[in-house]
């Protein structure tokens, strides 16, 4: 009997530390996973996305009184678009910025509810304009560190989330 209650204590410590953990979001910060998205509606022109997080990744949104969720929101972007602009002109040569500007070079942002960039992945419309992932990999870590929105939301978050927000780098 002493057995069985031993090995539902360990069961029980093992799914509980399962679920627990499960509450973390995982991002990456050695690679990039590569996805090809199709083309786009209008123009034809292939969609090539580099993410920093498993595709499975579900980003809680904001929350506010009763469970309602908070998709109402402003960004104040005060000097972001300097400072990414910075950051990119920094990390990649004047032939890769000549490179990217030949496509539409999009940074697609996960931040927190208090501001702070979970996520710097990027998408490329037109193709891949063939950068090396360890410049990529660098644009979105010092980005991560770098980069803070303020978010202001319509109603009072109760419970902390996250929001998207797209950048265009290069049109």
């Amino acid at each position: 009997m002493k057995k069985l209650i031993l090995i539902s204590i360990i069961f029980l410590f093992f799914i509980g530390s399962s679920v627990f953990s499960q509450t973390e979001i995982e991002i990456l910060s050695d690679t990039l996973i590569r996805e090809h998205h199709g083309l786009t509606m209008n123009s034809n022109d292939s969609i090539i996305v580099y993410r920093d997080y498993y595709p499975e990744t579900i980003f809680p949104s904001p929350k506010a009184k009763a469970g309602k969720f908070l998709v109402e929101f402003n960004v104040e972007s005060i000097n972001t678009k300097e400072k990414l602009f910075q950051i990119r002109d920094e990390i990649f040569t004047s032939e890769e910025l000549a490179l990217l500007a030949k496509y539409r070079f999009t940074a697609s942002l996960v931040v927190s509810s208090s501001g702070k960039v979970k996520s710097a992945s990027f998408l490329f419309i037109g193709g891949d304009p063939g950068i090396e992932l360890k410049k990529l990999i660098e644009y979105s870590n010092q980005i991560k560190r770098n980069i803070t929105l303020t978010i202001s939301f319509f109603e009072k978050v109760v419970e902390a989330g996250y929001v998207g927000q797209y950048i265009v780098l290069y049109r």
